[in-house]
């Protein structure tokens, strides 16, 4: 049921690809789209980065110059993998910390 609801939801181009892949419950499918669709996301950091060592204050006023760092920042955050915890029960690492950093 899940599965046919995400269908009902894609593109059509997206969904071209989508239905002559075998998978049988809908984290596979999840899991799949993850690994396809993510490849483009390490160039995107990339020049994220890129951009946001490059950006300077200039001749732009303090306003634009933060408004500048505030599309960057959020960008970045959103593309940036979230660190799996691997810890059994009770969580013993230091994922929260990472995460927080």
């Amino acid at each position: 049921m899940v599965l046919s609801w995400i269908s009902r939801t894609l593109s059509p181009q997206i969904a071209e690809n989508v239905v002559y892949i075998d998978i049988d419950i809908a984290q596979n499918l999840w899991e799949d789209w993850r690994e396809r669709f993510s490849k483009g996301d390490h160039f995107r950091i990339s020049y994220l980065l890129q951009d946001l060592h490059s950006t300077n204050h200039g001749e732009k006023n303090v306003n634009q110059f933060c408004t500048n760092l505030k599309i960057i920042w959020p960008e970045l955050e959103f593309l940036r993998p979230i660190p799996n915890c691997v810890c059994n029960v009770p969580c013993n690492c230091v994922l929260s910390k990472i995460y927080a950093k």
